[in-house]
């Protein structure tokens, strides 16, 4: 939830592009999801 709030926040105040934090998303997902399954 906290993490989704930063993103939103660096959109808002335009700190980064929305693609910056997608694929952002998308590999701390995807890190996370590797990490449990090692």
């Amino acid at each position: 939830m906290v993490a989704a709030l930063i993103a939103f926040s660096r959109m808002y105040m335009f700190l980064h592009y929305p693609t910056d934090v997608l694929c952002g998303m998308i590999l701390g997902i995807l890190l996370g999801i590797a990490s449990l399954y090692r």
